[in-house]
């Protein structure tokens, strides 16, 4: 079983316990390490992860909105990259499912928003149940804005610089 992760010290301790947790049960794991620059960069180089060339993959994404719609988008069939269509998607984990796709175009526009909320529990029931990927890790974020600093607004649904056109330094914490 082939497992790359791109050179990273989270990652690489990641896939260290994993391999190792994986070989105490039988599997024979082969650890490989990429540049990140390959690994992140270029869908053409066969070392993207795009590209999926491993059994296993360790990267990692955030959701960049409150909505769900883009997050859930990335398991719809038409986003999985191919080479007919460039490399393009995200959906590395190659799952199709076509009732997916529709329960989740029916979700993307659904006003009534209970009725949404249990559209996206069933699309994510649907994610878990098919094992379609799994989350290993939450890698913590990280910041800390000075008492002197006001207007910041950080929110998990994007970088913390997100708003910077409304901070402001104030002359006393």
């Amino acid at each position: 079983m082939v497992y790359h992760v791109p050179v990273n010290p989270q990652y690489q301790e990641i896939q260290q316990i994993v391999a190792d947790e994986l070989r105490s049960i039988g599997f024979d794991v082969e650890r490989v390490l990429r540049d990140p620059n390959d690994f992140f960069g270029d869908p053409a180089l066969t070392n993207s992860w795009i590209r999926f060339n491993a059994d296993i993959a360790g990267a990692g994404w955030l959701s960049n909105s409150p909505d769900p719609v883009p997050h859930m988008a990335y398991w719809t069939c038409s986003d999985i990259p191919t080479a007919e269509n460039g490399w393009t998607g995200f959906n590395i984990s190659r799952w199709c499912n076509e009732s997916y796709d529709e329960l989740l175009t029916e979700a993307s526009t659904e006003l009534d928003e209970e009725r949404r909320e249990q559209m996206f529990m069933q699309l994510n029931d649907m994610l878990i149940e098919d094992v379609a990927f799994v989350t290993l890790v939450q890698i913590a974020r990280v910041a800390a804005v000075s008492n002197t600093l006001q207007g910041v607004d950080l929110t998990p649904w994007d970088v913390d610089t997100w708003n910077i056109q409304d901070w402001r330094r104030s002359s006393t914490p």
